[in-house]
């Protein structure tokens, strides 16, 4: 019985230990969300996001106006929350990729949007702006 309780005592600690799983990044999701509203507050009615397998950021922004604008300004947006990812996340997070998706409906709640406009976040840049190579 010893024999068999030592290896699953071991197992576990080792499954426990090595897994940062996406509620881990929770209280940055938080944080960023509220950020977004400060930064965006007569735009943005609607914010759903998600980190997917730790490295992956997902942002959805609902609000009609903000759906209007031009590529160019949601390309600036994109950027923008790059950048502010990797100040709340924390340069030693795993993310490597990010995608901003925009739609009309300010009440969404879900990942993939029936009008949904993806512009990519570009995070090795937003990496080097934040934390620029010495």
């Amino acid at each position: 019985m010893r024999k068999l309780i030592i290896p699953v005592i071991l197992g576990l600690i080792v499954i426990v230990s090595s897994c940062k799983d996406e509620t881990s990044y929770m209280p940055q999701i938080t944080q960023m969300k509220d950020s977004i509203f400060k930064a965006y507050p007569t735009t943005v009615a609607s914010i759903w996001m998600n980190v997917l397998d730790k490295t992956d950021l997902k942002i959805v922004l609902g609000g009609k106006r903000l759906y209007a604008t031009q590529d160019a300004e949601k390309q600036k947006m994109a950027a923008d929350m790059g950048t502010m990812a990797w100040r709340i996340f924390g340069k030693d997070s795993y993310l490597k990729k990010g995608t901003l998706v925009f739609t009309k409906d300010e009440q969404n709640t879900v990942d993939t949007p029936a009008d949904a406009v993806t512009v990519p976040i570009n995070m090795d840049a937003a990496k080097n702006i934040v934390y620029p190579a010495k």
